[in-house]
């Protein structure tokens, strides 16, 4: 092998992510030598580097530099970065291998921020306009004069429409993501003053030269204007004469020899007496003549067409198109992705395995990563993937370094030497060697890492991928056997490889390598049948959400029929409860003070009925449940058996062991077995029914006589009957909210002790509802106050006392 060797660069500390570079490899004979091929990516330590940060190279570092970039196809890459640079000098520049690399780690850090910073973009920005111009202005220091395309082209302000838009977007976002491509435009000089003098005297859109551009040239233009306008109206007056006396079929004005002319018939030629024939159809039977009276107009529009094109002159003479060369993209075959993982202290990685099975594409990969990193390119890898940044990257790849006339056994000693040299020199070094002896550099020493290249032995080819801490096994004799080696030679070669090799090493070898491969097709088992499970719960949370978006639009669906039968079911309740009411009230002027009670229970007897009518369906009773688990107390809230499913009344006494108990559904007291009821919410045992309440503390002096006649043993305060009558209602509704309150409080204080008084506010906005509230809930009189409910939508009934 060669005496010398270069190394470089490679990857960071735990690089996660995948790496992929289209591998393209032939297949090439086995050697008859073992050879060592030392290739890197690397970067030296500071004693052992040029310095980065002088702008200055020496011509053996340039060289060095040059080498290490032809061995990674550094330009191939720039190629085809090419191919997404969005104007001519881009492309030129990456085309001819000028891509910037960054000299130090400060200036590739801010082209990975300036690329980043494109990345984070919501749309691209829009070069179209933005032309390289370096060869028309070399043009017009040379002394040619550019023509007008190539002046607008100068002139356009794309590159000051990129800058604005990203101050723009810098201004919209707040945030200084934009701030590493602001600062690439922000010292450039955009030439305004001469961009307003190309735009005062071209039109960029159209280009042309505008009127003005001088005082002369708007001068000749405006003559010239006048002279055509005479001149067309001398010659249209001359064709409708032709044309009226038969000389033409239809009138004809065009343009023959840059001069003005007429149509007509070659056999009425002296229509036109002194004309001057200018030229005649293909047939001859049609001539083209200029009058005589438009000769000296003829002959002033091409002396003024002339000084037009003299005087635009300020900017052309020659007018030339600009041809756009079509670039192909070459389709390249599907690369396979390397996974890289290099730990912490590593320093030399070997890699070992079979011909053209990858190693060489191995290290181009991680040595054009650095690069690219360096340069500010986000290299093609899967997630977010960190890699150092190295003072220099270099390597030597290829058969030319090997020595000739190279013993293995010195082979191996040598390349020892210089690894473990190395080793103590750089920060990582990648290099890749048909010599085992290499691959146990690690087990002493922990700076070394092994790696191997896949080979598939079932269809003798490789696989391209590499395997991180593992030694590769040649299969030079399987190779062999697949191009046509006799078995004579193979068994022959097979039996001093068993000499050669001792049967330990070779035990040991192989149990890892198999042990690594079962380990790998297990975990790649895990990942199919885990990506199968992710599928099949995915297509289950498509099928949930199908059915919850339909569940919302059934109940939605629902929900409006139920609310359009509870509305027409109140209107029914409402009739009935209309009816009843009127009813009381014709009976109660007619008949007696001693019939008021048997009213009053005809009446809430009436009211039961419609309300029990409407009552939900029957509650399920289990007795066996009720009998174990139910014991009544008072206070407690319960459902009754035979009064509707949603008829609740309140235990107010307990009266044997058997569970009976006496309940009261408002003035309604009935005694109920423990087995008639279903509980509802448990109550306390000085629970107060819902049709008495304890009165607000008030003087003796202050009670009246009605007071003392409806007060009960227990102190508690009996009103009159809850029935609504136009007596005792006051209507609010259409009112304003003072208005409201004034009348609210004279009815209040116009009640009789201990009455009940229904306060009509009605629905819409609240306003007046608000204020009712309010008034009841301060007014001195008002014991309690209950709201709406479901029969008395926008009305609230107190109990004044």
């Amino acid at each position: 092998m060669a005496a010398t060797a270069k190394l470089t660069l490679l990857l960071p500390t735990a690089l996660t992510s995948t790496v992929s570079f289209p591998t393209r490899v032939v297949l090439k004979p086995f050697p008859p030598l073992q050879r060592l091929v030392v290739a890197a990516a690397a970067s030296l330590s500071s004693s052992q580097t040029l310095s980065s940060s002088t702008s200055l190279e020496t011509p053996e570092a340039r060289q060095i530099r040059l080498e290490t970039e032809s061995a990674l196809e550094w330009g191939s890459v720039c190629s085809r970065l090419a191919d997404f640079a969005a104007t001519a000098a881009g492309r030129a520049a990456c085309v001819e291998g000028r891509v910037a690399v960054g000299r130090s780690r400060e200036e590739s850090e801010r082209l990975i921020e300036q690329t980043a910073a494109a990345v984070l973009l919501s749309a691209p920005l829009d070069f179209g306009g933005v032309e390289d111009v370096s060869a028309v202005v070399a043009a017009a220091t040379g002394g040619r004069l550019l023509a007008v395309r190539e002046i607008c082209g100068v002139g356009r302000r794309a590159a000051r429409g990129v800058f604005d838009r990203l101050q723009s977007l810098a201004q919209e976002t707040q945030d200084g993501r934009y701030s590493p491509l602001l600062d690439v435009l922000q010292g450039c000089d955009f030439l305004t003053e001469l961009v307003q003098q190309i735009e005062f005297c071209l039109d960029s859109t159209l280009s042309l030269v505008l009127d003005r551009a001088s005082k002369k040239l708007e001068t000749i233009r405006r003559e010239r204007r006048r002279n055509i306008e005479m001149l067309e109206s001398l010659l249209k007056d001359t064709a409708s004469k032709i044309f009226q006396a038969g000389g033409i079929d239809s009138p004809v004005v065009t343009k023959r020899r840059s001069r003005m002319c007429v149509g007509v018939k070659a056999s009425h030629k002296h229509l036109v007496p002194g004309g001057i024939v200018l030229s005649s159809s293909g047939s001859g039977a049609t001539y083209f003549m200029e009058p005589r009276d438009a000769v000296e107009l003829n002959n002033r529009e091409v002396k003024l067409s002339g000084d037009e094109r003299a005087e635009e002159l300020h900017p052309l003479l020659l007018e030339q198109s600009l041809m756009a060369e079509d670039s192909t993209i070459e389709a390249s075959e599907m690369p396979v992705p390397l996974d890289m993982w290099v730990k912490k202290d590593a320093r030399i990685v070997v890699i070992s395995g079979p011909n053209t099975g990858g190693k060489t594409a191995t290290m181009k990969t991680l040595g054009l990563s650095s690069l690219m990193s360096k340069a500010g390119i986000f290299f093609p890898a899967k997630g977010r993937p960190r890699i150092p940044w190295f003072d220099q990257v270099l390597a030597d790849i290829g058969d030319h370094q090997i020595g000739s006339g190279t013993d293995p056994s010195e082979g191996v000693a040598l390349s020892t030497s210089i690894l473990k040299f190395l080793a103590s020199k750089v920060n990582l070094a990648i290099v890749t060697t048909h010599y085992a002896d290499l691959s146990r550099l690690q087990s002493v020493d922990s700076r070394f890492e092994n790696a191997a290249m896949e080979f598939c032995l079932e269809t003798l080819q490789p696989t391209y991928r590499i395997l991180w801490g593992s030694t590769g096994n040649s299969n030079a004799l399987s190779i062999a056997k697949s191009i046509g080696f006799d078995q004579k030679v193979l068994d022959r070669a097979q039996e001093w490889v068993e000499k050669l090799l001792p049967d330990k090493q070779k035990e040991r070898q192989g149990l890892l390598y198999d042990s690594l491969v079962n380990e790998k097709n297990l975990l790649e088992s895990q990942a199919n049948e885990a990506a199968s499970v992710l599928s099949q719960v995915e297509g289950l949370y498509s099928e949930i959400r199908l059915e919850a978006d339909d569940l919302e639009s059934r109940v939605a669906a629902l929900r409006t029929t139920e609310t359009q039968k509870v509305q027409q079911e109140l209107k029914v309740v409402k009739s009935q409860m209309d009816t009843i009411i009127k009813n009381f009230e014709v009976q109660l002027k007619n008949s007696k003070l001693e019939q008021y009670n048997s009213l009053m229970r005809k009446a809430e007897a009436a009211t039961a009925s419609v309300v029990a009518a409407h009552q939900p369906n029957e509650i399920t009773f289990n007795d066996d449940e009720n009998q174990s688990l139910f014991v009544p107390q008072i206070g407690d809230k319960v459902y009754i058996q035979g009064l509707g499913g949603g008829t609740m009344a309140t235990v107010i006494e307990t009266l044997g062991e058997d569970g009976s108990c006496i309940v009261q559904y408002g003035k309604i007291k009935v005694q109920v077995k423990r087995s008639k009821m279903k509980l509802v919410q448990r109550g306390t045992n000085d629970a107060a029914t819902s049709s008495s309440v304890k009165p607000k503390g008030r003087t003796p002096k202050q009670r009246s006589a009605a007071a003392e006649a409806n007060q009960s043993q227990d102190g508690s305060v009996s009103f009159g009957p809850v029935v609504q009558t136009s007596k005792n209602t006051v209507d609010l509704r259409g009112k304003r909210v003072n208005e409201a309150s004034y009348e609210l409080q004279m009815a209040i204080d116009a009640c009789r002790p201990y009455q009940v008084l229904f306060v009509v506010h009605g629905m819409g906005t609240g306003a007046v509802k608000d204020c009712a509230i309010d008034v009841l809930r301060n007014h001195p009189r008002v014991a309690k106050f209950e709201d709406e409910s479901p029969l008395n939508y926008g009305c609230t009934v107190a109990y004044i006392q």
